[in-house]
């Protein structure tokens, strides 16, 4: 098995320390710690905390994009294919504790309305919405495009008040909701 790069061991170590403890919480100085790195090497990779929070965000989106698609795979039903985003809003890197949607969370520590991460962010939420109403569109629901934004509602909600209460329990309580905004049984998507 191949040696993370130092930029990955930062990488890691800011995962860990940005959705554990916060982003504004956790200086450069902790990130280079729990990486084993020094703190020059952690400005040689990126020349700011900004630019580490927003490789951070960046990354994130990616692994859970792998992570959905992982859950998409062999699926095709358009609303099987829906409930599987709960269960992907659900998702951690192996070791984490969960504290909702990192990218969420990241997102309320984010205080410039136009700064380059909270931009990214919008761009996972907003691909998410794309995504789910083309699902909606493709299983024939009526007013789909009301429903969809029910669903992302659902979705966004669901993980967020996990999140505070630190606990997954929100995934099926939505998952029943979708259900009956799809108009589908309790069997589907489980």
């Amino acid at each position: 098995m191949q040696q993370p790069t130092k930029r990955e061991q930062i990488l890691d170590a800011a995962r860990r320390c940005f959705y554990e403890r916060g982003i504004t919480a956790t200086g450069v100085d902790a990130i280079a710690a729990a990486a084993g790195v020094s703190k020059r090497t952690l400005y040689n990779h990126f020349a700011s905390k900004d630019d580490l929070v927003h490789a951070y965000v960046e990354r994130r989106d990616r692994w859970w994009r792998s992570s959905l698609a992982g859950r998409l795979e062999g699926v095709t039903d358009p609303v099987d294919r829906i409930l599987a985003y709960f269960d992907a809003y659900f998702d951690l890197p192996e070791g984490e504790d969960f504290r909702g949607c990192a990218l969420i969370n990241a997102a309320a520590e984010l205080p410039e309305p136009e700064s380059r991460t909270l931009s990214a962010v919008r761009a996972n939420k907003e691909r998410v919405r794309k995504e789910v109403g083309a699902l909606v569109h493709d299983a024939g629901i009526d007013d789909a495009e009301t429903v969809a934004d029910g669903l992302v509602l659902l979705l966004e909600g669901s993980v967020a008040l996990s999140g505070v209460f630190r606990e997954r329990r929100g995934v099926e309580t939505a998952k029943q909701a979708a259900r009956k905004l799809l108009g589908v049984g309790e069997g589907r998507g489980a």
